[in-house]
């Protein structure tokens, strides 16, 4: 039996979900309902709106997009990088850090702008957390990984500023790149297999 590949899974599953939202008759109500919306998790933790939906938002979002370019955008990546770092983690580390990546991602945004009322959808999140980890796993500076971390992030924050300003049009959310971006630098030592580190 093949090894499970958990990158083609997500692959899968991302593409699934795009399929379904594309034969909805509401697709975008799909979006609020399943996309991270900062407004609604403030609610909830404050009792005032239910907390498992709003909770649920933390990961469904990642399966959500916003159309043809911005899935396949996220789907380059994640099948770029998803067999390189799956064959370094092993399937159920690479899954823990593409799901804990992206929740850190909605975490960011949700800490930015915790009144908006704005639905944030797509995988960005969770591909800037694999990102993240394969710029650390394969610097190769004079820094030490702590060093190489901040390097990187200021980095990815700059990209991600810059992109925003000069293409205001992609609505990026900003604030969940970076967050992700930065998951992925604090899990890819953590979860390495010990067999992996002590090389």
């Amino acid at each position: 039996m093949p090894n499970l590949s958990v990158s083609r899974l997500l692959l899968a599953a991302n593409m699934a979900v795009a399929l379904l939202a594309a034969f909805a008759a509401g697709a975008d109500s799909l979006a609020y309902a399943g996309g991270l919306m900062p407004l609604r998790l403030t609610l909830a933790l404050g009792g005032d709106a239910p907390l498992l939906p709003a909770a649920a938002t933390l990961f469904t979002h990642m399966f959500l997009h916003g159309g043809i370019a911005h899935l396949a955008f996220n789907m380059l990546i994640l099948a770029a990088l998803g067999d390189r770092l799956e064959a370094v983690y092993g399937p159920g580390r690479m899954a823990a850090l593409f799901l804990l990546s992206g929740l850190v991602a909605a975490l960011a945004q949700w800490g930015w702008a915790p009144q908006s009322a704005v639905p944030v959808i797509g995988a960005s999140g969770a591909i800037s957390g694999l990102i993240g980890a394969q710029a650390l796993l394969a610097g190769r500076s004079g820094r030490g990984p702590v060093g190489r971390a901040a390097a990187l992030l200021l980095a990815w924050t700059l990209i991600q500023l810059l992109t925003a300003l000069v293409m205001p049009e992609l609505n990026l959310a900003v604030p969940a790149h970076i967050g992700g971006f930065l998951g992925g630098l604090l899990l890819a030592w953590p979860l390495l297999p010990g067999a992996v580190r002590a090389r």
